[in-house]
């Protein structure tokens, strides 16, 4: 697919703007997850004032080494603020030279992998995409942009990161999206709650019985 050059050139700004790395620590990390899916909506203007439930730009390393090195790098920055870690990630606050605003940045450390094993394991298709900023370079699973464009929600061919119902949920409520009917057959009929035991059936009836859904 030929994709427009104003992404190009819109993805590279962001990363100018918010990632206070220099430009020959750009084959260190890549860029995957919501930011994308925002960048080929039109909507990059939310992540930039870090708003509509936006949280985060979130940067994935090939190993731990590098993941490492941009986190020592971006620490050491004036215009960059640690602001926690978890199991998951180190979260930094950075300075959005175009707003003036703080946005987070979140270095991920669960999995380190490289960006085509990645995006095939994304638990749906509208996540599966990533941008390499040395290579200038977008990669994607077959189905991304034309489910994005249909606002569909669906399964990767083979996930690997676990889904839960708060990530359906995010994606149904808070973006938007329209589960498929694979989806909706497993949450209804198939896959229970770990933590109740009860059927998820919650996102079709409007019903919660706990906090999360994990299978």
């Amino acid at each position: 697919m030929n994709i427009n050059s104003k992404y190009y050139k819109q993805i590279d700004q962001l990363i100018e703007d918010i990632i206070p790395l220099p430009k020959h620590y750009y084959d260190k990390f890549y860029i995957a997850g919501s930011t994308l899916l925002y960048l080929f909506q039109n909507k990059l203007d939310r992540i930039y004032r870090h708003s509509n439930n936006v949280r985060d730009i979130d940067l994935f390393f090939n190993d731990e080494k590098e993941g490492i090195v941009c986190s020592e790098r971006i620490l050491s920055e004036d215009n960059s603020w640690f602001e926690m870690e978890t199991n998951n990630s180190v979260n930094f606050l950075c300075k959005n030279k175009k707003e003036g605003n703080s946005v987070k940045v979140q270095l991920i450390k669960k999995i380190f992998s490289d960006p085509e094993e990645m995006i095939n394991n994304f638990d749906f298709t509208v996540c599966s995409c990533a941008y390499l900023p040395h290579l200038k370079k977008f990669i994607y699973v077959d189905t991304f942009f034309e489910d994005l464009k249909k606002k569909k929600l669906t399964f990767n061919k083979t996930p690997n990161i676990g889904l839960s119902y708060k990530r359906v949920e995010k994606y149904v409520y808070e973006k938007g999206f329209k589960m498929d009917k694979e989806l909706k057959y497993l949450i209804k009929n198939k896959k229970l709650c770990t933590k109740c035991k009860n059927k998820l059936q919650c996102i079709t009836s409007g019903k919660k019985e706990c906090e999360e859904y994990n299978f």
